[in-house]
């Protein structure tokens, strides 16, 4: 990601919009096959991990507390995060 593009991302993460953080958080965790979502409710900041694997925890939160620190202060109460595993859908069909 560029230089400048990154910067606008961290100090729009840093206002606490949750698209610019899921986008820096993604970026972090694609190395890890972890995809993220971040939700807002109540002034409390929501990060859902998703991954098909299970990764070591102590991997998650090292990468997530390095990512979290680069936006500063965060205007937010508290922090949820959750971790789910992606499981395989089938679609049934009607013949």
């Amino acid at each position: 990601m560029e230089s400048e593009t990154k910067r606008i991302l961290v100090d729009l993460a840093t206002q606490g919009n949750p698209a610019a953080i899921a986008t820096l958080l993604n970026q972090a965790f694609q190395p890890h096959e972890i995809s993220v979502k971040v939700s807002i409710n109540h002034n409390v900041l929501k990060i859902v991990l998703v991954s098909e694997g299970i990764t070591d925890q102590t991997t998650l939160i090292s990468c997530l507390t390095q990512e979290l620190y680069q936006f500063k202060e965060i205007p937010f109460e508290k922090f949820k995060l959750h971790c789910h595993k992606k499981t395989k859908v089938t679609q049934k069909t009607n013949v």
